[in-house]
């Protein structure tokens, strides 16, 4: 089919139309805070306290809760310089939400505060942690650490899912889980467990609420700067803080931003950065996609590293990149991918114009080919000194790192070769075939 002049306009207008419709029919609508009731756990610091001024500033009620009477006054008074109109309800509420019946009677204050209606989204900010070695631990700090880390959300999610539930009504329930919730590491097992189970109890609600129209989110931070993280540093084993010493954290600010765009945009897991979103794709399990091409391209990133990291298979990674890092990786993938098509456009040039100059192709090729042997070289040498006393292993190699190996003297090899004259020839369109 041929496109005239005048058929050109209409192609276009009907690929927009048609790119209208698309968007139209897999665009979800943001979810607007202003005007609703939004209850905020954990509300008087941290991440709960920076959402909280978040959704004040987009115009919700607000109601934070805590135990700490004087930390709530004076996260209300900050919350009070965010108004935006005098018709706002702003409120706090002093309860400890370590059990079933202390989370209800915070969550039916609040509801009572504020007209008796249940609050439109429930967002679980609440929570502590307290890093230490396994064997150290003694049973009180492991139930403190499920108390701290699940049970202070999960029986506040008990009472707003019943109070949803019963009245019909169309909220929110939103968890706050960590990082730690998808891997772990040294440090963490009083923990990491906790925010392990958030995630099973929002994976199990997510469907069973959808019975009463309710939605659930669950939120996977990295490290937030907070008063938290200062009390939890106190306890945290060496080992643990030299393995995040390149972890670069967020401000508790940040870190609302990134929960509230997520929830708004009607996300069940949710990622406050790069490595988050890696972890996300790489370990979603049967959790919905927040985006299928973003999550392709971040799982591809996590299985990568997962499986041409340099150490034993059946081990996990010693410890994470930060997202800098991978970002580097990226940026170092697309250099070499570009050096590769450059090579290829000067060796077809070179055929195409310089057939009758077979001296002149073999300096260029020359040239192009030495940086390259130096290149494989560098790279199966770098990888061979990263495995470390376990390189001659090769029963414990993972298949990726296999390929890498392969791949690397598949390309080395014919690239030397050429370079002591073995194989090395002159096209028969650049007169007579022979060796050099």
């Amino acid at each position: 089919m041929v496109f005239t002049p005048t058929l050109l306009p209409t192609a276009a207008v009907g690929a927009f139309t048609l790119l209208v419709v698309v968007w139209a029919m897999f665009a979800k609508k943001k979810w607007d805070p202003r005007g609703k009731h939004c209850y905020v756990t954990g509300g008087s610091a941290g991440l709960g306290l920076s959402l909280a001024i978040l959704l004040t500033k987009k115009g919700a009620d607000v109601s934070i809760v805590a135990r700490d009477g004087e930390r709530l006054r004076k996260a209300l008074e900050q919350l009070e310089n965010s108004r935006q109109t005098p018709n706002q309800v702003l409120r706090m509420y002093s309860f400890s939400l370590h059990d079933a019946a202390s989370s209800a009677a915070a969550l039916e204050a609040a509801s009572v505060g504020n007209g008796g209606k249940c609050p439109d989204a429930v967002f679980l900010c609440a929570g502590a942690s307290r890093p230490g070695f396994f064997v150290e631990q003694d049973e009180a700090s492991l139930r403190l650490g499920m108390d701290n880390g699940y049970w202070v959300q999960a029986w506040s999610a008990l009472a707003a899912a019943k109070r949803m539930a019963r009245d019909k009504f169309p909220g929110k329930i939103v968890f706050v889980s960590s990082l730690l919730g998808y891997m772990s590491m040294v440090g963490y097992s009083s923990y990491s467990p906790a925010k392990h189970a958030l995630r099973g109890l929002a994976e199990t609600l997510r469907s069973e609420l959808l019975l009463y129209t309710v939605s659930v989110h669950i939120f996977f931070p990295g490290t937030i700067y907070s008063p938290g993280y200062v009390e939890e540093n106190k306890t945290k084993p060496k080992i643990t803080l030299k393995i995040e010493e390149s972890d670069e954290g967020l401000e508790p600010d940040r870190a609302a931003e990134g929960l509230l765009h997520g929830v708004q945009k009607g996300h069940f897991h949710i990622s406050g950065d790069l490595l988050g979103n890696i972890f996300r794709a790489s370990t979603r399990g049967a959790s919905p996609f927040n985006n299928v091409f973003l999550d392709a391209i971040y799982g591809f990133f996590g299985w990568t590293h997962n499986s041409q990291a340099p150490w034993l298979t059946s081990s996990p990674a010693p410890e994470i990149l930060p997202p800098a890092t991978l970002v580097t990786i990226i940026q170092l993938g697309h250099v070499c991918a570009l050096v590769g098509v450059v090579n290829l456009f000067v060796l077809t040039a070179a055929r195409s114009h310089l057939h009758g100059n077979p001296a002149v192709q073999e300096r260029i090729v020359f040239a192009l080919l030495a940086p390259l042997v130096i290149g494989d070289f560098l790279h199966l040498y770098v990888t061979l000194w990263a495995l470390g006393d376990q390189r001659w292993e090769f029963w414990n190699w993972s298949p990726m790192l296999w390929a890498t190996m392969l791949l690397g003297l598949t390309l080395m090899i014919p690239r030397i070769a050429w370079h002591l004259g073995i194989g090395r020839y002159v096209h028969s369109r650049d007169g007579a075939l022979g060796k050099s």
